[in-house]
């Protein structure tokens, strides 16, 4: 029975993680590669040889932020029935997939199955192999739970090569929203992901806007999209952290800097955004940047019945 249950478990979680990167523009992604292991020193979880790892999902794109560079994403799905364990027990499940993830990269840039997809995609240059890890815990009673303050101290014991994403109930629940609130607000307009310039793509052939949000944004206190219509575009910026001042203030400085002086409507978006308690303090903070001629308009990104004066 427990061996059924972790099964269906597993099967549950690799089919929200598949709708989940959908969401997100992840749509071409390759599920449930067999990658062969070919160093003696991966062990199996009974402690022999290993002969396998187990890729969940492989996603390969051309990264809009290092020139030359393709990003083959490797995604490793955990997902468990109730809530997640506590603080020690959780620290030592990370270590553990992260471990598992760095094993399966290694090999896998080995494997005749991975270099051939790499062929057929024709990568820009420099391939970086990257792990996500997609890991949820199905709790009904804190089904967005975020377990990344739990994780904060973990001491991650060795040396590992690659970098490794989390992706967290927390996490997913903030990016469905976002999602959610593009689609209800766009109307004729055509919105689509914004990839801000961080002074490490110097090529001026790549679009800074697209429908695939890159994995460096999909885990960064922001995430930025754009709404372009006919006769306007707008930025729209959005965090899961609380609506203060100090918050407000940070996201409008990361708003301007963004637009560059070429977009003049600027949208932030908060979790917690309510206009008849924090009107007067965003009125106040604005004057921090009063000799800025963007207009700059804060707003919750969780639907009520304020959400119909955007």
């Amino acid at each position: 029975m427990a061996g059924e249950t972790s099964k269906k478990s597993g099967e549950i979680g690799e089919a929200i993680a598949i709708k989940l990167l959908e969401l997100i523009g992840w749509r071409q992604s390759i599920q449930n590669v067999s990658v062969g292991c070919n160093n003696s020193h991966h062990k199996s979880e009974t402690g022999g040889k290993r002969h396998s790892h187990g890729d969940d999902q492989i996603h390969l794109y051309n990264s809009p932020f290092y020139d030359n560079h393709t990003e083959m994403i490797h995604v490793s799905v955990k997902n468990s029935v109730g809530s997640h364990p506590a603080e020690g027990t959780l620290r030592e499940k990370l270590k553990s997939h992260i471990h598992d993830l760095n094993e399966l990269i290694d090999c896998a840039q080995y494997d005749p199955k991975i270099k051939k997809l790499i062929s057929n995609f024709q990568p820009k240059g420099l391939v970086n192999h990257i792990g996500l890890l997609v890991w949820l815990y199905n709790d009904e009673k804190n089904i967005e739970c975020n377990i990344k303050p739990l994780l904060a101290k973990a001491q991650i014991e060795g040396e590992y090569k690659y970098p490794i994403f989390l992706i967290d109930n927390e996490r997913a629940s903030f990016i469905i929203k976002v999602v959610d609130h593009l689609d209800s607000i766009k109307k004729a307009g055509i919105a689509q992901f914004f990839y801000p310039q961080l002074g490490i793509n110097i090529q001026a052939d790549e679009n800074r806007f697209g429908d695939k949000l890159p994995i460096q944004l999909i885990c960064s206190d922001i995430i930025p999209c754009l709404i372009r219509k006919e006769n306007k575009t707008e930025l729209l910026l959005y965090t899961n952290d609380p609506f203060n001042e100090a918050n407000y203030i940070r996201m409008m400085a990361y708003g301007l800097q963004f637009s560059g002086g070429l977009v003049l409507d600027i949208y932030l978006g908060f979790p917690d955004y309510n206009i008849g308690k924090h009107e007067e303090v965003a009125n106040m903070a604005r004057e921090v940047f009063h000799e800025r001629k963007e207009n700059i308009f804060p707003f919750s990104f969780n639907r009520s019945i304020l959400s119909l004066i955007r």
